[in-house]
C-alpha cells in the first residue's frame, strides 16, 4: 500500500505464522473526522444489537466460534489478551448502549462486530515511518492509551509497528497513543488506513 509516501509492509514471518492470511486494506485521504455522521452512529447501533443477539446463543464472547479460531490462531492467552472483536463482543453482550468515541472509530467497531473479524485504523499522517506488520524486536517500545510512560516489548510479538513504536500488541489486543484516529486525523493531510485480519 502507497499513498504519497506512506507505505504498508507485511513482514514474511507473518505469513509463514498464519498460512492463508488476508488482510483488507482501505485508505482514506480528505476526511472529515469531526463532522456528524448519523449514517454512521445507524450502522454502529444495529452492529451492536445484531451482534449482541446472535453472540448471546453462545453464552459468552469467547465461545463464539469465530472468536474461538481467533484465539486459537494467534496463539496467546485469549484471557489475558482478547482480541479487540472479543472485548467489543463482550460489552455487547452486557446490554449495554454502544459507546462512541468518534465517527471514525465508530465505523471501524460497527466494521468489526458486523462480520465478527478484528477490525481498527490509523491515522498514517502521525506515523514517523512506514506502517509494518511485523514480529517485535529489541528496542521496540509501545506507549498505551491509559499509561503514562513507554513501555517496552519482548521480542516475538505480532504486531503493528512504525520504526521501533509498536502501535498494536498482540497482533490486535492493545492500541498505542500513536496514530490513533480523533478529531485531528481531519486535516486535509492526513489519512486514515482501517484494517481487518
Amino acid at each position: 500500500m502507497n499513498n504519497e509516501g506512506a507505505s504498508f509492509m507485511v513482514s514474511s514471518e507473518i505469513f509463514e505464522l498464519f498460512p492463508g492470511l488476508r488482510l483488507p486494506v482501505a485508505v482514506v485521504d480528505g476526511i472529515e473526522a469531526d463532522a456528524e455522521h448519523p449514517e454512521v452512529q445507524e450502522l454502529w447501533q444495529r452492529a451492536w444489537a445484531e451482534a449482541s443477539r446472535e453472540a448471546s446463543s453462545y453464552g459468552n464472547a469467547q465461545s463464539h466460534p469465530r472468536v474461538a479460531a481467533w484465539r486459537e490462531a494467534i496463539g496467546v492467552s485469549g484471557r489475558k489478551f482478547p482480541s479487540s472483536v472479543e472485548s467489543l463482543l463482550r460489552r455487547a453482550l452486557k446490554g449495554d448502549e454502544p459507546f462512541s468515541i468518534n465517527p471514525l472509530v465508530d465505523f471501524y467497531n460497527a466494521v468489526s462486530l458486523r462480520h465478527l473479524v478484528p477490525a481498527g485504523g490509523f491515522d498514517l499522517g502521525a506515523l514517523e515511518g512506514p506502517l509494518e506488520l511485523r514480529l517485535t524486536r529489541d528496542g521496540d517500545t509501545f506507549h498505551p492509551l491509559d499509561g503514562s510512560s513507554p513501555e517496552r516489548v519482548e521480542a516475538g510479538e505480532v504486531a503493528y509497528a512504525s520504526g521501533d513504536e509498536i502501535l498494536t500488541r498482540h497482533f490486535v489486543w492493545k492500541q498505542s497513543r500513536r496514530g490513533l484516529l480523533n478529531e485531528s486525523t481531519a486535516r486535509p493531510s492526513s489519512s486514515a488506513r482501517f484494517w481487518a485480519p
